[in-house]
């Protein structure tokens, strides 16, 4: 991983719904402040620095926040509620109350003078993908937003992922018990599911007029079809928008690829955020 000795770091926390949200800033070294600044959203069961790429001793988050600062860009990495250091309940997870986190998160970093409150945009894995389509259109000060791995069906995601008859059981017990990946094993209310079936994320990124960069693996073993999921979004979305793929997993092969698809992503996020800055100049 390049150098992190003059990117300041900096431990923080602020409140959502009367929870402690725990997260990290992280600014870009000897530029002139104010800066924009990129809030990242992370997946289901994960936490706020994603997960871990061996070959460089970090979480993904945390390897793509270096690599934003080294560009000039400030970053905000947080745990959802019931999520890593932060406070909540993990069982009692709602989409609606994760878009409030990030609400939360953008209000936080609007307020700090070394920030460009002007210039704020969302990247969102997975799951975060799925709240930053939710989030973007609620706060004129979202510039773009960035979707990598985001579902944008997700209860056929989840049906896929846990089966139907786990579906079943959480419409009828109001709970589900499940594993997952090596993580352990986590329980969810049945409001989870019943907001995926009245609620959908397509229709609030039609709602969003900003750019939309959604990244999707081609080889994603849990939002699938690709390219598919990703270009749904594309077709719902009514302004500058663009779709690349990547012959990567669902966490962009970082555990067989180290971090060459995780750099494209970096890479080509980076591309049309400041593509998308000179678009507004003109």
């Amino acid at each position: 991983m390049q150098s992190r000795s003059r990117v300041e770091e900096k431990k923080i926390h602020f409140f959502s719904d009367g929870l402690r949200i725990s997260g990290f800033l992280c600014y870009p070294p000897e530029v002139p402040s104010p800066v924009p600044a990129i809030i990242f959203l992370h997946g289901f069961t994960s936490h706020k620095d994603e997960d871990r790429i061996e070959t460089e001793g970090v979480g993904m988050f945390r390897y793509a926040a270096y690599q934003f600062a080294k560009a000039g860009f400030a970053s905000l990495r947080f745990d959802f509620r019931g999520h890593g250091d932060s406070q909540g309940l993990f069982e009692e997870l709602r989409i609606s109350d994760l878009t409030t986190d990030t609400l939360a998160a953008v209000a936080f970093i609007a307020k700090h003078t070394r920030i460009d409150n002007s210039r704020l945009s969302l990247i969102g894995q997975s799951l975060g993908g799925l709240v930053a389509a939710y989030a973007a259109h609620r706060d004129h000060r979202i510039k773009s937003a960035v979707l990598w791995n985001a579902p944008s069906n997700p209860l056929h995601t989840f049906s896929s992922i846990l089966g139907c008859q786990s579906l079943h059981e959480v419409f009828d017990k109001g709970r589900i018990s499940f594993p997952w990946e090596d993580k352990g094993r986590f329980s969810l209310k049945g409001d989870f599911f019943i907001e995926n079936i009245t609620s959908s994320p397509l229709l609030e990124i039609a709602k969003f007029c900003g750019p939309l960069l959604i990244i999707v693996g081609t080889k994603d073993e849990y939002i699938y079809p690709q390219p598919q999921m990703g270009m749904a979004y594309i077709h719902a979305h009514r302004g500058r928008n663009n779709l690349i793929e990547l012959e990567s997993d669902h966490t962009f092969s970082i555990r067989d690829a180290g971090v060459k698809f995780i750099d494209q992503a970096i890479h080509q996020s980076l591309l049309w955020l400041r593509r998308q800055e000179g678009a507004e100049a003109i």
